[in-house]
Order: C-alpha cells, then structure tokens, then sequence
C-alpha cells in the first residue's frame, strides 16, 4: 500500500490522468447501460378489465396513426373495459375498481 502512495507523490500527473480516465469511460458505460439493460420493445398491448374486475394484457394490432388517436385494427372487441393509461408494473390478474366511464369523443 505504501508503495502506491509513494509512486502517486513521485508522478501526481499519471494520477491525475488515471482519474479522469476513470471518470469519462465511467460516464460513458452509466450513458450507455439503460439502452442495454432495458431495450425498448415496441409491442402494442392494452391493459383490459373482465367481468371479474381482473385486468389482462391483450395484444392488438395498430392500424393509421391520427395524432393524438391510433386505430386499433385487430385484438379488441366493442365491448371490452380498457385501462386508461395503466401503471408500468405487473397487471395481469390484478383485482381493481372501477371508477365511472367518462367517454371521451375525438
């Protein structure tokens, strides 16, 4: 141990660089670790309700995007309970409450 202290005080300027070196591949593999960790996938699912209350993540197929409204083209009924804007964590086969159904038009 000793003898790294002395090799820091005989050349600080190695030291110095050695830290910076550190600090910048550091910042780059934090930059670059939640792209590799947590790929975006881009498959389209709606959270729905059944008639227990019990919500299931349906697989749909998108059709023309119209802004702030996308068709739903396939995996939906008319008559399905969606979720408005579901919470990101695990859904399938939780219980929940329903609130009162506000439509809203396009």
């Amino acid at each position: 141990m000793n003898e790294i202290v002395l090799i820091a005080l005989k050349r600080p300027y190695t030291f110095v660089v050695l830290a910076i070196l550190i600090a910048l591949f550091g910042g780059l593999a934090v930059w670059r670790a939640p792209t590799d960790i947590f790929p975006a996938i881009r498959i389209p699912v709606v959270a729905v309700v059944d008639a227990r209350n019990r919500v299931h993540l349906r697989n749909v197929t998108l059709g023309e995007n119209l802004g702030k409204i996308v068709q739903v083209t396939d995996g939906l009924a008319a008559t399905d309970r969606l979720i408005n804007n579901p919470p990101a964590g695990p859904l399938e086969g939780q219980e929940v409450q329903l609130a009162s159904a506000r439509l809203e038009s396009p």
